[in-house]
């Protein structure tokens, strides 16, 4: 069995979905790969990321912003699951997948709003990591890798009729 693809999102991967990729990677047993990426990636990650990471024993060597454009390219790791981590890159239109992945939204900014700057990042990776260590122990992503399967069997059974592209063959949600 494959293992499951998780792609981390925020608008700018710039902290929070470095910090996911990162977490998510070091808890995970194999099952799961995680990476990161954003609608509007920023030029460089927050130099406060991999201080953060290192606090808590997690590398953070090979975390850089990236387009989630690179992951809907023909070589690239297809996500089975995005995982939006603030809610306004949730409202961006995703790339384009044969299988769509399925979506989850875990609003990871909008705990930490009414907090000082400084303690902003911190208060976000352990949510992160509650969110992922959650996840992990409910299986959540063992259901995603279901679901998306399902997903891969319906269209492979579709009869192409040259009319209908695959977002015509597969339900969302």
């Amino acid at each position: 069995m494959t293992a499951t693809t998780v792609l981390f999102v925020c608008e700018d991967n710039a902290s929070l979905s470095l910090m996911a990729e990162a977490c998510m990677n070091a808890a995970s047993d194999g099952r799961l790969r995680a990476f990161s990426a954003g609608p509007r990636p920023s030029s460089k990650a927050n130099p406060a990321v991999p201080r953060l990471l290192g606090e808590i024993g997690i590398g953070a060597a090979g975390l850089s912003p990236k387009s989630w454009e690179f992951f809907a390219l023909p070589h690239a790791p297809a996500p089975d699951a995005l995982v939006f981590l603030c809610e306004s890159a949730a409202r961006h239109p995703i790339p384009s997948w044969p299988v769509p992945p399925v979506s989850l939204v875990w609003p990871v900014a909008a705990d930490t709003e009414g907090l000082p700057a400084g303690q902003r990042l911190r208060a976000s990776l352990r949510r992160i990591r509650a969110d992922i260590e959650r996840a992990l122990l409910t299986g959540v992503f063992e259901t995603v890798a279901t679901l998306r399967q399902t997903r891969m069997n319906k269209v492979a059974r579709a009869p192409f009729d040259g009319r209908a592209g695959f977002g015509d063959l597969v339900a969302t949600g």
